[in-house]
């Protein structure tokens, strides 16, 4: 008896048992005899390979078990020893065929009956061959630092390894059935492009990569997920699936996150040397002026005010020229003990200053003394950069109201909010700036920090107005959040340690 020693074969095949297509190589289990496909029958082409299964097979493919052993000859006496699987999984009216060599599982197992010829011993051999090989491979998923999975066309799973619940934040048993629970998990900021990706890359068979967030319903703990799939395809080009493997890369995003400040950094240095000995100048000559006239009017007069305001503003912006090149320098921030609420209600009129004069500003202070350790001069350009944010988003009739609130130790630092910042991870104190303006939607809100992103028109923001104010709340070991609905307007919030007495 010859070994069969061929690889396994795919075919597909309709509903009514006609071949619909094979691979080339389904030829070396037929002896290298070529046949025609069109209109054949998947029962006529496996009797080709062995009469003896026709009384096995059925007319449909759907009679077919998920698994059927068809041996390779019936001895007179006792069990066949070797034979063909063949596996069958369907997709709507299609299904699709597997045949591989195998051993009965009576041989397989060493409970077949004995024989003179070495075969079933070898075939015992290989057989415990592939069981080594098969523990082997589960050692390695087991240990392996994500999970493998097998997707259907409507995101639900055929299969889901070890690990997924641990990845997904959820059971993977209601995966099985409803592919929406997973596009749920996603970030709301990635689903979009998880689905763009699909879209784009499920018309080929090339492997592809999509990163995103999963984030834990209850908690709020984010996880990075590298997902590295291919697409299965029939040979017509019908979408069918997707085989592929989860990364949890949450700890190289976090460090690739912190190295993009480091290289932003570098980056503005070459930027902004220029720029600011040129601008400081010019502030230089608008103070010298304005200084020269205020000399020679009244102080009662209503532009004696004016020209104060434009003085003071001037000095300020020297001061910015002259720390943004000492950030560059690696010159560490100035601190020293202030009044938080003394500084803010100081700042108050510049702030007027920046808006329209219909636009309404409030302020909210307690009377209790708020000392902190700080920059002063970063803080009071915070408090610019996040009063122009509010003024930008709103139009002439806007509100802006700044709110300035002491928090004690594992309170929640943004109030009674849906959108909290957590609790506070000591005594501290909470500046809130909060604004009638047209809100953040959802899918640029996790972008507004980051360097260079603005959705202000060309020439009219920088962005880096709020990149600086998450640099100020960091270096001040403070946080920094941001609570919105579209069309309802925005708040921010920043907290800062508060210097215990």
């Amino acid at each position: 008896m010859r070994f069969p020693d061929f690889k396994p074969c795919l075919f597909v095949v309709a509903e009514n048992g006609e071949l619909l297509s094979h691979e080339p190589h389904i030829e070396e289990w037929l002896g290298n005899r070529s046949i025609s496909v069109k209109g054949q029958s998947y029962k006529k082409l496996l009797t080709m390979i062995s009469p003896a299964w026709e009384s096995i097979l059925p007319h449909s493919p759907i009679q077919l078990p998920p698994s059927l052993f068809l041996p390779w000859e019936i001895p007179e006496e006792g069990e066949p020893l070797f034979g063909l699987n063949l596996r069958q999984i369907s997709y709507e009216d299609t299904y699709f065929l597997t045949l591989s060599s195998e051993l009965s599982r009576s041989w397989a197992d060493g409970k077949g009956e004995s024989s003179k010829s070495p075969l079933p011993d070898a075939l015992r051999t290989l057989s415990l061959r592939a069981t080594n090989a098969e523990t082997r491979l589960e050692t390695y998923m087991a240990n392996f630092p994500g999970t493998f999975f097998s997707q259907r066309p409507d995101l639900s799973f055929n299969y889901l390894g070890q690990g997924a619940e641990e990845l997904l934040f959820q059971s993977p048993e209601p995966l099985y059935k409803n592919g929406g629970l997973f596009l749920n998990a996603l970030s709301v900021q990635d689903r979009d492009r998880f689905v763009d990706s699909l879209r784009s890359n499920s018309g080929t068979s090339e492997r592809f990569s999509i990163t995103y967030r999963i984030r834990h319903p209850d908690s709020g703990e984010v996880r990075y997920i590298l997902d590295v799939r291919t697409a299965l395809q029939t040979p017509s080009g019908m979408l069918i699936g997707y085989d592929g493997v989860w990364l949890d890369v949450t700890r190289q995003a976090i460090a690739e996150n912190r190295l993009s400040d480091t290289v932003w950094k570098e980056n503005l240095t070459h930027l902004t040397n220029g720029l600011a000995h040129d601008f400081g100048n010019l502030m230089a000559g608008i103070y010298s002026v304005t200084d020269m006239q205020l000399s020679n009017i009244p102080v009662d007069a209503p532009m004696h005010e004016l020209l104060s305001h434009i003085k003071g503003s001037s000095l300020q912006a020297q001061k910015l020229v002259r720390r943004i090149l000492d950030l560059h320098k690696g010159k560490e921030t100035e601190k020293s003990y202030h009044d938080m609420r003394e500084l803010v209600e100081d700042q108050l009129d510049l702030c007027k200053i920046l808006v329209a004069r219909t636009t309404k500003i409030e302020l909210l202070v307690p009377k209790e003394s708020l000392p902190v350790h700080i920059d002063e001069f970063t803080f009071r350009q915070t408090i610019l950069n996040l009063t122009i944010n509010a003024r930008d988003a709103m139009g002439p009739e806007g509100f802006i109201q700044i709110t300035l609130r002491r928090v004690e130790k594992g309170a929640e630092m943004s109030g009674e909010l849906k959108q909290p910042m957590g609790p506070a991870p000591s005594h501290g104190v909470v500046l809130a700036f909060s604004d009638t303006g047209c809100g953040i939607s959802t899918d640029i809100l996790g972008k507004i920090f980051q360097p260079f992103f603005t959705t202000k028109e060309s020439g009219k923001g920088s962005g880096f107005g709020l990149y600086n104010v998450r640099i100020f709340a960091n270096q001040h070991e403070g946080k920094i959040g941001v609570a919105s609905v579209p069309g309802n307007g925005t708040t921010f919030y920043l907290y800062l340690p508060i210097v215990e007495e």
